[in-house]
């Protein structure tokens, strides 16, 4: 089963800010979501005792988006989700600048497209074969084209490669999922890696605690946390992916 959420966008018009350059896709698969969803909770819950003030300031206080999480906060969950659980992560980094006029044009299409090929080079589980579950974060359907994933999926997926015998996406609202929360905070840290690299890092100055303080490598060091549970790391486009060559590689064996 997996559970899909994004960071960033694909613009529809070209645009060479450094900050625009990157959309990520994360794809968190799991054998035992129940699990999977108890064990962000307690960390959840740990954070939230320790930091009432914190949480109840929250635009939402019924959610912590990763991008309000403070960095220390992430590295804790992510520690307790890569010691305690099954998880698997694909992810899709999409180089805005790079890619061609047409892509930007279908935003919700060329999102459908790039799951499909996560989807195919993902070493699916046999319960996955049977049904291919998908679970994405409800908002991402204002993308128009997206809520034709399921279909999509199925013609490629079951008739016209037989990689599935079927496919389900359902859209599910974030702040009612933990685990889609959780795909939230692997988009942001996967985002994070690639868009603050060989920039200044942001300005965390009105941190107070000494264990706050961040380092300029802290989106590396959060991505450090998760890597071994990396499966499936593709960028967009691929003649650029040193990572490519591989994962087509390991797929045709």
């Amino acid at each position: 089963m997996f559970f899909i959420d994004e960071s960033g966008s694909i613009p529809k018009f070209l645009d060479q800010r450094f900050k625009n350059r990157y959309f990520v896709i994360s794809f968190v698969h799991t054998n035992n979501p129940k699990h999977l969803k108890n064990t962000y909770k307690r960390a959840i819950g740990y954070l939230k005792g320790k930091h009432i003030d914190f949480f109840e300031n929250l635009k939402d206080p019924k959610e912590c988006k990763a991008s309000e999480m403070l960095p220390y906060m992430k590295a804790y969950i992510l520690e307790k989700l890569a010691s305690n659980t099954d998880i698997k992560i694909g992810y899709m980094v999409v180089n805005n600048t790079e890619i061609q006029q047409r892509f930007r044009d279908k935003p919700g299409r060329s999102f459908n497209y790039l799951v499909k090929i996560i989807m195919e080079n993902f070493s699916l589980t046999k319960e996955d074969i049977i049904n291919l579950e998908l679970n994405i974060d409800n908002r991402n359907t204002a993308l128009e084209g997206l809520t034709e994933l399921e279909g999509y999926l199925y013609n490629e997926l079951v008739l016209n490669k037989g990689t599935v015998d079927s496919v389900k996406v359902n859209y599910l609202e974030s702040c009612d999922h933990y685990n889609i929360q959780v795909a939230d905070l692997i988009a942001n840290v996967i985002y994070q890696k690639y868009r603050y690299h060989g920039m200044p890092f942001p300005n965390y100055s009105d941190i107070n605690y000494d264990i706050d303080k961040v380092h300029p490598y802290t989106p590396e060091y959060l991505h450090q946390i998760v890597k071994r549970h990396i499966v499936v790391p593709y960028k967009y486009p691929p003649s650029r992916n040193p990572a490519y060559k591989q994962v087509s590689a390991a797929v045709q064996k």
